[in-house]
This record gives structure tokens, C-alpha cells and sequence, in this order.
């Protein structure tokens, strides 16, 4: 993924081992006629023989040989990513954050109040500037690779862009000492050095902090939910066939508009079966006004199961198996018939969840029969 002037660390390993021949052929093309690139593309190459990506996401890794993590047999790096490790996020841990097509590490610098932060996390620490604050090896959580963590461009983001957790950092309270001295200016709980004093904007390091901003401001914009959810309160809204009605719309109208048969218009008309999100949209198109499905916005309990990092998985998979994009998914599931279910339930976060596990897998399962 490309940001304004240079590629990011993981595209110059994609490179290096020509694993991507049209990305690599661009990413030549730029090192050729950037010097700092080439500088970074040196300092990648020593250890290159030791570097993986993980399903093509470009997440750098590193051999965890002989170290042990929880008592489990000891394993790579690389099969801690692939294997889909997810845990409940807290502060110091260091995860991949994935949305759309740009991948990053981040550590968790906070969960308060619901509210969860993080910290970019590079592995270009000679570009690092003195904001950020260089992790050795030896404390990186046993991946053995040296750090760049960057306080000063703590970001907000929503759960659902956790994709794996890799490994801890630190502890969650010293995490959050380390966090409150990092803001007061008091004396660190940790060892771990300042990066260079940049040169200006201008400069190497001034250009990769830039580049930096641009991917935690993206992350930290990424939202899978409709901006009509934040601009109306669903709830105060007319149901669909309530809306229908009182615009004069008959079933006639909305089939032609729509495209849909004439049962499904009358059937939408009548208030018998939920709208789509497809048709909620295509009603606002084609008659200028905005209606609720016949519930009206899914509830609390469905937003949390779509956003929690557990489901993250079976998403992914699931949009892949419907050849459609990940957001596509997510707010087809909010107004789809799980979302119903729950809804009128009343069911708990848990078993929310479990209702959308098993969504998700009906949904993978279907994709896998019609294939084969």
C-alpha cells in the first residue's frame, strides 16, 4: 500500500522476495529513484532469509524459534499471525490492524471507558523521529525484532479493525504508567530510547512520520456503519411500509423503481418482509426520503457482535466466499434476519454472538455448495 511519496516497510520485503511481481515492479521502479528507500531496502535485506508475510497481507515477521508463549509448543511468528489468534484487547499488546487494503501493526495503548487507542508500530526504527520510542529486540514480546512505537500519533479506532493479535508488549498496567509519564513528560518505566531528531518535514524522517499520519488517520476513520445510523435516530423513524404509505407509494410504483417483483413490492408495502439494505438505499434514490426497516436500527447487542475482533474471522471469510466487500457484509448482517432474530429475542451479547457465528457459517457453508 503506497501512501503520497514511499512504500510502506512491508512492501520493500514483498520486493525483496518478488512475491508480488506487479507491486514489486513498482516498488523497483520507485527504490531506483529514492535513496532513502534504498537505505530502508538495506536494512530489511540482512535478515530477509528470516522474513515472512502472512497471506499475502504484508505484516513483517520474524522466526520465534525456542520461544515459548502460554506454555504452547513453540512456533513462528508467522504461525501466530496465520493461525487467527484473537484475545480480548487490553493495553501493551501488539496486534495487525486490517481494513480494506491497508494492513499495520499497532500496539493497544488503551481500553477505558470502551474506547480503545493505539500506537502505530513500525519496524523502520532509523526513520523513527524523537516522538517515537525504539523497543529493542530482546523486549519486543520474544518476536525478536526491534520497534519503533509512536505515542505522540496515539489513534482512536473501532474493535472491528483488529485483526490479530500478535504477542505482548508490556503488561497492561505498566502500559498505562508508561502512557501517563509518556503525556506528563515524567520519567519513563521503560529504557527504550528516543528516535532521531528529524531534520523538518522535508526530511527522511519528516516524510516517513507524514506517511505514517495518513495510515493511522485511515484506520482510525474506518467504519463499516451507514452515516445515516449518526445522522437520525432510527428509532423516531417511520417503518418501511409506514414511509411507503405516507409518500402514497403503491406496490406498482416501488416493483418498477425497484426492479423487485410485484409480490416483494407488496409484500414490502404491507410491512410482512425487512427491507434490504439495498432497497433501503434504493428508495432513498429513487423517492428522496429515509425510512428504518420494519424494526428500525439493529440493536446495540448486533453492532457489538459485528465489531467484536472474534468475528473478525468468519467475516472476512464470509465476504470472500459472496465475492463482496467486507462493509457490504457488515451492513447486510445488521438488517438481515439474524439481526431480526436477535432483535426480537432480546438475547444477551453472547448469545448475539453465537446467532452471528452461526450466520456467518450457514452463509460460508452455501458459498462452499453452490461452488462445488
Amino acid at each position: 500500500m503506497f501512501f503520497e511519496q514511499h512504500p510502506l516497510d512491508l512492501d520493500l520485503v514483498a520486493f525483496f522476495d518478488q512475491r508480488n511481481e506487479g507491486r514489486s515492479e513498482s516498488v523497483g521502479d520507485h527504490i531506483h529513484n529514492c535513496k532513502i528507500c534504498t537505505i530502508r531496502l538495506n536494512q530489511v535485506t540482512p535478515n530477509s532469509s528470516n522474513l515472512q508475510q502472512s497471506e499475502g497481507d504484508a505484516v513483517v515477521v520474524k522466526s520465534l524459534a525456542n520461544i515459548s508463549l502460554e506454555g504452547e509448543i513453540p512456533r513462528s511468528l508467522v504461525s501466530l499471525v496465520d493461525s487467527g489468534r484473537v484475545v480480548d484487547p487490553q493495553p501493551g499488546q501488539l496486534w495487525r490492524l486490517h481494513w480494506e487494503d491497508v494492513t499495520h501493526l499497532a500496539l493497544i495503548a488503551s481500553t477505558a471507558y470502551g474506547n480503545l487507542t493505539f500506537w502505530p508500530v513500525t519496524l523502520d526504527v532509523q526513520l523513527a523521529d524523537e516522538s517515537a520510542l525504539l523497543v529493542p529486540a530482546s523486549e519486543s514480546g520474544g518476536i525478536d525484532l526491534a520497534l519503533a512505537i509512536w505515542p505522540a500519533l496515539e489513534t482512536g479506532i473501532g474493535t472491528y479493525v483488529l485483526e490479530r493479535y500478535i504477542t505482548d508488549i508490556l503488561p497492561p498496567e505498566r502500559l498505562r504508567h508508561l502512557r501517563r509519564a509518556y503525556r506528563t513528560g515524567d520519567e519513563l518505566p521503560v529504557q527504550w530510547l528516543p528516535g532521531t531528531v528529524t531534520a523538518g518535514p522535508e526530511s527522511p524522517r519528516g516524510g516517513f512520520r507524514t506517511d505514517l499520519i495518513q495510515v493511522a488517520g485511515f484506520l482510525g476513520e474506518a467504519s463499516w456503519e451507514p452515516e445515516d445510523w449518526a445522522e437520525f435516530e432510527l428509532s423516531d423513524l417511520p417503518s418501511f411500509a409506514e414511509a411507503l404509505s405516507a409518500a402514497g407509494i403503491s406496490a406498482t410504483q416501488l416493483a418498477d423503481k425497484l426492479g423487485i417483483p410485484p409480490r416483494r413490492a407488496i409484500s414490502l408495502c404491507r410491512g410482512l418482509v425487512e427491507p434490504t439494505p439495498q432497497e433501503l438505499d434504493q428508495v432513498h434514490d429513487a423517492f428522496g426520503f429515509f425510512a428504518s426497516g420494519q424494526t428500525g436500527a439493529p440493536p446495540r447487542e448486533v453492532i457489538e457482535a459485528l465489531d467484536d475482533p472474534h468475528a473478525r474471522d468468519l467475516i472476512l471469510r464470509a465476504a470472500a466466499a459472496e465475492g463482496r466487500s467486507e462493509i457490504s457484509l457488515r451492513r447486510d448482517l445488521a438488517q438481515s434476519h439474524f439481526a431480526l432474530a436477535a432483535r426480537k429475542s432480546g438475547t444477551s451479547g453472547n448469545a448475539t454472538f453465537e446467532m452471528l457465528a452461526t450466520e456467518l457459517r450457514k452463509r460460508i457453508a452455501a458459498s462452499q455448495e453452490s461452488d462445488s
